[in-house]
């Protein structure tokens, strides 16, 4: 079995796609608009990723629809805290 075939191995790709949107984040850093879409879109599709993975994981010790509406729930999460954002701001203005 070849070593890029080993499922951690999988793994460690989709994390390290998204451990430069990370870096950039902690550090403060701006970035032209091209490389910032660039980072973010990589740091997405690995995030999706290591979902999809954990969802499919998931199936195995808890009911597949319950695992699949945890997924649901996280991959609209991040919509719902920017409109509630939104909604603290223009409240605070």
């Amino acid at each position: 079995m070849s070593r890029l075939r080993h499922p951690l191995v999988q793994v460690a790709v989709a994390f390290s796609l998204t451990a430069p949107w990370v870096f950039v984040y902690a550090s403060g850093t701006h970035l032209g608009n091209g490389v910032t879409v660039l980072v973010s879109g990589l740091a997405v599709l690995g995030a999706s990723f290591l979902l999809a993975w954990g969802a499919e994981t998931a199936e195995k010790d808890v009911p597949r629809a319950f695992a699949i509406a945890v997924l649901a729930v996280l991959a609209v999460a991040p919509e719902y805290a920017v409109d509630a954002l939104y909604a603290w701001n223009a409240g605070a203005g």
